[in-house]
């Protein structure tokens, strides 16, 4: 069985430090999304993006799909016509 890979991410507020725990079943609730993104280098999803992909999904017109990494290179990918792949890193 794989080992379950976990980020720990730091949070400093009112000068107390505490470690949130983020995973991909959702154990904690997020106060802080600008610093998570910070932490792993995402960036917001914006209109210029969702214009550049040419079928986005319901999920990405609806903005539940806030933030991304490197979606540029694979909406360019599209445009070109030139093959591409996403691994997620949630599960093989």
């Amino acid at each position: 069985m794989a080992s379950q890979r976990r980020a720990v991410v730091l949070i400093v507020a009112r000068d107390v430090r505490h470690e949130v725990l983020v995973d991909p079943w959702g154990a904690v609730l997020v106060d802080d999304y600008v610093r998570v993104m910070e932490r792993f280098g995402l960036e917001p999803f914006t209109d210029e993006l969702l214009k550049a992909l040419p079928s986005p999904n319901k999920l990405m017109r609806r903005r539940v799909v806030f933030c991304h990494r490197d979606l540029w290179v694979i909406a360019d990918a599209i445009r070109r016509r030139e093959p591409f792949y996403v691994l997620t890193g949630i599960m093989p």
